[in-house]
């Protein structure tokens, strides 16, 4: 037997059409970097200092920063400053990475520029090496003069 076409064209029987509609949790994240230990290499894991044993942000202030994440930015001069701060003696690298996990939005500095956290990530590429810290003593300075900037207009 033979089945009628409806007027949407679909015959009698036939199952309805569905759609699929693809939803991911995950959106589009920007390149991210870490400024960090010098030395590592792509495929290498970025581990918390709190695992790894590395001088971090945390040493300084454990109450916004945390010993238990690896710290991202979506700006590699931001992590130029981080890499020349976190190093032991001074000349830390930046690197591109991947994170392990879906990264927590931590902060928006007075530029737009966005950090994350996440539990792990996984070294992409070498972005600069040996970042002294006179270097990241002058970024430093040109933020702060910035956020003053940002202060007395705002008033």
């Amino acid at each position: 037997m033979a089945r009628q076409p409806l007027a949407s064209g679909r015959r009698a029987r036939d199952p309805p059409r569905r759609k699929l509609i693809c939803v991911s949790s995950s959106r589009k994240l920007p390149e991210l970097y870490h400024g960090g230990e010098a030395g590592l290499v792509p495929g290498q894991k970025l581990l918390p200092p709190s695992l790894s044993g590395a001088r971090s942000c945390a040493d300084l202030d454990s109450r916004h920063c945390r010993p238990d994440r690896v710290y991202l930015t979506a700006d590699p001069e931001e992590a130029a400053i981080y890499a020349a701060l976190a190093a032991s003696w001074g000349f830390g690298d930046v690197y591109q990475v991947e994170p392990m996990d879906e990264p927590k939005p931590v902060a928006w500095d007075a530029r737009g520029t966005s950090f994350f956290t996440t539990r792990a990530a996984t070294v992409v590429a070498v972005v600069r090496r040996g970042v002294c810290p006179e270097e990241a003593a002058s970024r430093m300075r040109r933020f702060l003069l910035l956020l003053l900037s940002e202060e007395l207009d705002n008033r």
